[in-house]
């Protein structure tokens, strides 16, 4: 019997982490694909993070530090969306302690 792939996908910059940890202790080899960006701020039709980046540093007052929240080079979007199988996204009302 064959199971189909299972793809995790966490929100945040650290929430990866532990549900790593928990899979490794299950003896699990499913893939994690972490996301920084949750979506929780600006436009996200298109997706596009320059113009995301830009509403944020325009209604909210946002630092131009804070650019990296949207950049590409830290959401696996591709990876998230092409890989074949089912798909957990993991969300939680807090981030890990």
């Amino acid at each position: 019997m064959t199971s189909e792939p299972v793809l995790h996908i966490t929100f945040g910059m650290y929430c990866d982490s532990p549900l790593r940890e928990a899979l490794k202790q299950a003896g699990r080899r499913d893939c994690v694909v972490r996301l920084w960006d949750d979506l929780s701020l600006g436009p996200i039709d298109p997706p596009e993070p320059t113009a995301r980046s830009t509403w944020a540093r325009e209604e909210l007052g946002l630092y131009a530090h804070y650019r990296h929240m949207f950049a590409k080079k830290n959401n696996a979007w591709n990876a998230a969306l092409s890989i074949p199988g089912r798909r957990i996204a993991w969300v939680a009302r807090s981030p890990p302690s």
